[in-house]
């Protein structure tokens, strides 16, 4: 414990917050990320419904960005 340091960081309560949901955003930008470089080694292929769709041309979005898949142990996912 040091006795003669301020304590900016936790006596300021919206700059802390702040802080905070800035961490917690840099480690959810780099699980995603991760996601999205290793669909191979998550064996992503063998979703066929999900390649069969993604061929056809009348599926809204499907000129945009490029799908990869969150598999069922990430937070916020089926």
């Amino acid at each position: 414990m040091r006795l003669f340091e301020a304590k900016t960081l936790l006596s300021s309560r919206r700059l802390f917050y702040e802080f905070l949901v800035d961490g917690f955003t840099m480690l959810e930008a780099e699980k995603l990320s991760w996601l999205r470089k290793n669909q191979k080694k998550l064996k992503v292929s063998k979703y066929k419904n999900l390649n069969d769709e993604s061929q056809q041309n009348n599926v809204p979005g499907s000129t945009k960005g490029k799908r990869f898949v969150l598999p069922s142990s990430y937070v916020g996912g089926r």
